[in-house]
């Protein structure tokens, strides 16, 4: 359980024995995914993309490439891929980089110049990443090759993304808000 992304506070773990604990108490909260016996913690505006063990350390992944003024957090979410234990991160500044559950990056792409990777969604044989043009001022659907990050292609969307999920298939859904409703 973990406090908003954006904010700081504590981490807890629960435990069907002795109950809640306090396990981490970071200062700068991003994205939070937990696959097996490991827990993955981006930083919003500073901390860096981190893994951990229940157990173990905290090791460093990825560095937060946000310059301190900018007060805009550069890791923008993470995706998990459960048919092969890889998790994915976009990034402000348009890279979507994938590692395996032990913390080895095996995956590098970059959406086009100007744009923030944001929601994120593994498939089996490509990785799609709603990415942000600012200079455009547009939303685009973008379809990475599985292995080597390169873009394949690329659609407008009408909205601005928030999640994707798999609707099995061919199928892809998208979540968000349509010119900035609710």
């Amino acid at each position: 359980l973990a406090p908003a992304p954006g904010t700081n506070g504590q981490v807890y773990r629960f435990d069907p024995t002795t109950g809640a604990e306090a396990w981490h108490g970071p200062a700068d909260i991003g994205p939070l995914l937990a696959i097996g016996p490991n827990v993955f913690l981006a930083g919003s505006d500073q901390a860096p993309l981190q893994r951990r063990a229940f157990t173990g350390n905290w090791s460093t992944l990825a560095v937060n490439g946000t310059p301190a003024t900018s007060e805009r957090p550069f890791f923008r979410g993470l995706g998990h891929a459960p048919f092969d234990d890889r998790i994915y991160v976009g990034m402000d500044d348009g890279r979507v980089a994938g590692y395996r559950r032990t913390g080895t990056q095996v995956f590098n792409g970059w959406s086009f110049p100007g744009t923030v990777s944001h929601a994120l969604l593994p498939l089996p044989d490509r990785v799609l990443s709603a990415a942000f043009d600012e200079v455009g001022n547009a939303w685009r659907l973008t379809e990475h090759a599985y292995v080597s990050g390169d873009v394949l292609t690329w659609r407008p969307m009408d909205h601005a993304c928030i999640a994707l999920r798999s609707a099995g298939g061919e199928r892809v859904l998208s979540f968000g808000n349509s010119n900035g409703a609710l």
